[in-house]
């Protein structure tokens, strides 16, 4: 019996395929390869490539397409590989890709087909490219953390701790029938163009961004369409949105919810800097309208009075909204005096991690903004996180986190 039982772990040790680490290096030699897409080209799905970087820190001047499972990554550890030249994601069915610590001088990211199957995971994390992420095709689950001149626009994901410029991030409508929900957690976009949600297939949880438009934009966070349903509640919380105020019509928050969706728009911060040369442009706060028994609730939020209407719209529920004082934000989204804006929700899930009670915007409640960024303005260090709100004394933490270590 002992020999039988022996027999078949050994059969079963030898049936187990173990992916390869292939290595790319400047005048590489066998086993190495001198350019990154000779590896991708030699590599077996479920493959890793490490990337040393050339001398100098000159980059790799290529274009690459993956189109099965591999894992690119830098070489030494809590490093950077270094290329110029675009990316083409084209899985023709299910694949798991990770791209991590890519710094592209001149291009971004981008997919060219419509996997089939299970949808594609697509994750491109600690990054730093030149233009943007754009996922414009079915079937992908995107996960994004690193920076981002340009914007990043998808159909299905999670968008955490990222710098974003120029065009924000955008969410249209996905192909497949999995409705789950996205989450854009902890961003700090830089643009003219903010969070702008237009989709029909996930639910929403848009928290913790700071939505800086100092060129002037018309929408810092808008949600032009929702998946029709009652059951699921979607959140905007403790966003802060900072607009300098050169547009004609300028919208801090603007929802349009379908019908029988749920929408909640709470302690968040929509402040203004308004422009006397610009006469005649009108600007709204929070802008909200609630579809055929939809459900819209604006509550807790802190509006600058510099807006010409601060809180307007079909809502179900506006209460407890300050609306009537000024407000000024530095850069990175806190007051003036240094600390983000007190007049949120009292409640204990919107505390701050320091446990200051009532505390709006981005620095307010669980998710705020500096834990993602706890050193530095530009690079987030936390991607995820997702825990329980009310801890009781007796009661167990349950703490969900995604991390990836090669």
């Amino acid at each position: 019996m002992k020999k039988s039982l022996l027999l078949l772990a050994v059969i079963a040790m030898a049936a187990i395929v173990r992916a390869s680490d292939l290595v790319v290096e400047e005048y590489g030699l066998p086993p190495s390869y001198s350019s990154i897409q000779s590896a991708i080209n030699a590599a077996s799905a479920g493959d890793r490539i490490f990337i040393k970087n050339k001398a100098g820190n000159l980059p790799w001047l290529e274009n690459i397409t993956i189109t099965q499972s591999l894992d690119l990554l830098a070489f030494t550890d809590d490093s950077f590989f270094i290329m110029q030249g675009t990316v083409t994601i084209s899985p023709t069915s299910f694949s798991t890709i990770d791209i991590i610590g890519m710094i592209n001088l001149t291009n971004g990211i981008s997919t060219g087909t419509n996997p089939t199957g299970d949808p594609t995971i697509l994750r491109i994390l600690n990054g730093q490219l030149a233009s943007d992420i754009s996922v414009g095709n079915n079937n992908y689950n995107l996960t994004v953390h690193g920076t981002v001149t340009n914007g990043i626009s998808y159909r299905h994901g999670v968008v955490v701790g990222n710098t974003v410029g120029a065009d924000g991030i955008s969410v249209s409508s996905e192909g497949w029938n999995a409705v789950d929900t996205g989450y854009i957690f902890g961003n700090i976009i830089n643009a003219n163009l903010g969070i702008q949600w237009a989709s029909t297939s996930s639910y929403f949880d848009i928290r913790n961004n700071f939505v800086n438009m100092p060129g002037g934009g018309s929408y810092c966070i808008s949600v032009s369409n929702t998946v029709a349903n009652s059951a699921v509640l979607n959140k905007v919380y403790n966003n802060t949105v900072a607009v300098y105020g050169n547009a004609q019509n300028e919208y801090g928050i603007y929802v349009s919810g379908a019908a029988n969706s749920q929408i909640d728009v709470q302690n968040n911060v929509v402040a203004r800097t308004y422009n006397n040369s610009y006469y005649g442009y009108y600007a709204y706060g929070i802008v909200g309208y609630a579809g055929s028994g939809g459900n819209l609730t604006v509550t807790y939020n802190y509006v600058g009075s510099s807006y010409n209407t601060t809180i307007s719209g079909t809502l179900t529920t506006n209460l407890n909204n300050n609306t009537g004082n000024a407000i000024s934000l530095n850069g990175n989204g806190t007051t003036q005096n240094g600390v983000g804006a007190n007049g949120g929700n009292p409640g204990p899930m919107f505390y701050n991690t320091d446990l200051t009670v009532n505390s709006a915007g981005c620095y307010g409640g669980s998710y705020t903004l500096n834990n993602f960024f706890p050193g530095s303005p530009n690079y987030a260090m936390t991607w995820l996180t997702n825990y329980t709100f009310t801890v009781r004394t007796g009661n167990t933490i349950n703490i969900k986190a995604s991390s990836y270590d090669k």
